[in-house]
C-alpha cells in the first residue's frame, strides 16, 4: 500500500493537486487584497496621487470637533452641517495636495530645523513665560486627534505652502486706482483748534426747579419704580429628583460590573519633568548632572545654556505622551530615575520621574454603590419623562400644580 501511495505521490496528477492546493490557501490569505484588486478606493486622484477615504474620514472629523469647539455646547450638528464640512475637508486636502506637487515639481523642501523653528515661533504654544511649551502643544494635538508625525507633515506641509503663496504674492501688482486712494488714507493728515474749558473757575449750577424735577421724573419711570415680584408653585420633575425611589435588581447590577470594572479602573500615571535640547551631547551631560542628583535649577540653567528649556509635564499616563519611546522610557524608569536621551523631530527629550501615582481599583462595595447609581439615574430619567406626561394629562383635567402633584406623590 505505501509503494502505491509513493508511486503515486509521484505521478503529474498528484503534483498538480498540491499545486491548486497551495494556490488556494495563498488566495484565501490575501482574500482582501484579492477582493480589492482593480477597485479605486481613493475620494480623489491629485497628480497621480491618491486621496483615501480613510484620510478624507480623519480630516472631516478633526474639522467637525475644531468647529463644534468654536460654536459652543448649545450647536447641533445636522446631516447638512457634517456633508459640507466633509466637502471642505477634501477640497483643502486637494489643495494641499496641490501645492505638495508643484512644491515637489519646483524641489521645494522643509528641513527638520526650520519646522521646529516655525512650531516654536508659533504663540498658541507659548506657556505664561513666554516660552514655547510642549505640554500646550500636546494638548493641541490630543484635542485634534493628531500624532507627532501628522503635526509635522502638516507643520512642513505649510511652510511649503508659505513658500510658494509667499512667492506668487511678492510679484503682485495692484491698479493705481486702487493704491491711490488707500495711499491718500493711510497719509491724511488733519488740524484741529481745541478749546480748554477749566471745571473750576465754572460757575456754580442752580438748583433745578419743581417743574423741571417732576418732568425728569415722568420721563424716567423705571428708575423711580420697584421691580413686579410673582409667587408660583413648581412642580420639578428630573432625574434627580425620582433617583431616590427606583429599585436597582441586583442581578441588573451584576450583569454590569464587569464592563464598570473595565470602564473605572485607574491606570497608572507619572509626574514627569522634561528637558528639551537640540544636541545628543548637550542631553548626555545634562542626564548625568540630573541623574547625580542637580536641582531643578541647575538642570534649568544648563538647559538654557544649550539652547533648550526645562518643563513641568505633569501628571500624565502613557496616552498623555504624544511619542511610544516617550512613553517607554517614562514608565521603564523608578521614581526619581532619570531617562536616557530618546530622540525626536524636535530634538533631544531627557524625562525625570518626579512621582509615581500607582494604578487604583474600586473596591467591590465602591464599585457596586457606583454601578446602582448610574443605573438608578438611567430608570430615574425615564420615569420623568412618564411623570411629565402624567402632570400634562392632570392639567389637562383641571388640576392645580398643588393637586397634581399631590396625586403623583411628587416633590412641589
Amino acid at each position: 500500500m505505501l509503494t502505491a501511495f509513493r508511486r503515486l505521490a509521484g505521478t503529474w496528477f498528484a503534483r498538480g493537486l498540491f499545486i491548486l492546493l497551495i494556490l488556494s490557501f495563498a488566495v484565501w490569505g490575501i482574500e482582501d487584497v484579492v477582493r480589492n484588486f482593480g477597485r479605486d478606493t481613493a475620494v480623489a486622484r491629485v497628480g497621480g496621487e491618491r486621496i483615501e477615504l480613510t484620510e478624507a474620514q480623519n480630516a472631516a472629523r478633526r474639522e467637525t470637533q475644531r468647529l463644534l469647539r468654536q460654536l459652543g455646547p448649545t450647536f447641533e450638528a445636522n446631516e447638512g452641517f457634517r456633508q459640507a464640512v466633509a466637502r471642505q475637508a477634501v477640497e483643502q486636502l486637494i489643495a494641499d495636495r496641490a501645492l505638495t506637487e508643484e512644491a515637489r515639481r519646483l524641489g521645494v523642501a522643509s528641513s527638520a530645523e526650520a519646522i521646529r523653528a516655525y512650531t516654536f515661533a508659533i504663540p498658541t504654544f507659548r506657556g505664561v513665560d513666554g516660552r514655547f511649551s510642549q505640554a500646550i502643544l500636546q494638548q493641541f494635538m490630543r484635542q485634534n486627534d493628531m500624532t507627532e508625525a501628522d503635526f509635522v507633515r502638516l507643520v512642513a506641509s505649510d511652510l511649503r505652502r508659505q513658500q510658494l503663496v509667499g512667492a506668487v504674492r511678492a510679484g503682485a501688482r495692484a491698479p493705481q486706482a486702487m493704491t491711490r486712494p488707500l495711499l491718500a488714507y493711510t497719509l491724511e493728515q488733519r488740524a484741529a483748534e481745541v478749546v480748554e474749558l477749566p471745571l473750576l473757575s465754572a460757575p456754580e449750577i442752580p438748583e433745578a426747579t419743581e417743574a423741571q424735577l417732576r418732568r425728569f421724573h415722568e420721563n424716567n419711570p423705571e428708575r423711580f419704580s420697584s421691580p413686579e415680584y410673582r409667587e408660583a408653585t413648581l412642580a420639578l420633575v428630573s432625574a434627580e429628583t425620582l433617583a431616590g425611589g427606583v429599585t436597582v435588581p441586583d442581578a441588573e447590577i451584576e450583569a454590569n460590573l464587569d464592563a464598570a470594572r473595565t470602564r473605572l479602573a485607574a491606570s497608572e500615571k507619572r509626574t514627569l519633568e522634561q528637558v528639551l535640547v537640540n544636541d545628543r551631547a548637550a542631553a548626555d551631560a545634562i542626564r548625568t548632572a540630573w541623574a547625580g542628583g542637580a536641582d531643578a535649577a541647575a538642570i534649568r540653567q544648563q538647559a538654557e545654556a544649550a539652547g533648550g528649556t526645562l518643563l513641568e509635564l505633569g501628571t500624565l499616563d502613557r496616552d498623555g505622551l504624544p511619542l511610544p519611546s516617550l512613553a517607554e522610557a517614562a514608565f521603564a524608569a523608578p521614581e526619581g530615575g532619570v531617562t536616557q536621551p530618546v530622540q525626536s523631530p524636535f530634538g533631544w527629550h531627557v524625562l525625570r520621574v518626579a512621582a509615581i501615582q500607582a494604578a487604583e481599583q474600586k473596591s467591590e462595595a465602591d464599585l457596586r454603590a457606583e454601578v446602582r447609581a448610574e443605573l438608578a439615574r438611567e430608570k430615574a430619567a425615564d420615569r420623568a419623562y412618564e411623570e411629565a406626561n402624567r402632570l400634562d394629562d392632570a392639567f389637562a383635567g383641571g388640576a392645580t400644580v398643588e393637586e397634581a402633584v399631590s396625586r403623583l406623590n411628587l416633590p412641589p
